[in-house]
């Protein structure tokens, strides 16, 4: 059953006392430390960078994960392999002696890797943004990576 304050109106609150907290948007924590102000019923954030070095490592290290998901999502690591044994079976076959279906594969392997090429290369600028800044400021305001589809 919901308590006093839940169904009491707003009128009926403010007699008692009770007024509503009101709270500022909190620092992202990525980026910054956060120490809470208390001012009477508001609270406020003051907040501080967090060392440059340790943010762009997580930064990175984030950027490399998000990748290696996006990329394994799609093309799990054995999908990956075999991939990978299939194209050296066709270099062995050597490219004017395939077949249509051969042929039709070897395009297939090939938009695969164009397609993660294209993830790793939007990884690496994402990971190269991060690295030129010199500021954790500076890293806040970089617009989220655009992804392959």
């Amino acid at each position: 059953m919901p308590g006093w304050l839940t169904l009491a109106t707003d009128g009926e609150r403010a007699a008692a006392g009770v007024v509503p907290v009101t709270r500022g948007e909190r620092p992202d924590y990525r980026f910054y430390t956060a120490a809470e102000v208390r001012d009477g019923p508001s609270i406020t954030y003051a907040a501080t960078a967090r060392p440059l070095a340790e943010v762009q490592a997580e930064e990175v290290a984030r950027i490399k994960a998000a990748a290696g998901a996006i990329i394994t999502g799609r093309y799990p690591l054995t999908a990956q392999l075999n991939a990978q044994a299939r194209a050296v079976e066709l270099v062995e076959i050597g490219a004017g002696n395939w077949t249509a279906e051969q042929a039709a594969e070897a395009e297939g392997l090939r938009a695969m890797r164009a397609w993660i090429n294209a993830v790793r290369a939007a990884s690496n600028a994402g990971e190269a943004a991060v690295l030129a800044c010199s500021t954790v400021e500076k890293i806040a305001e970089i617009p989220a990576i655009v992804w392959p589809e």
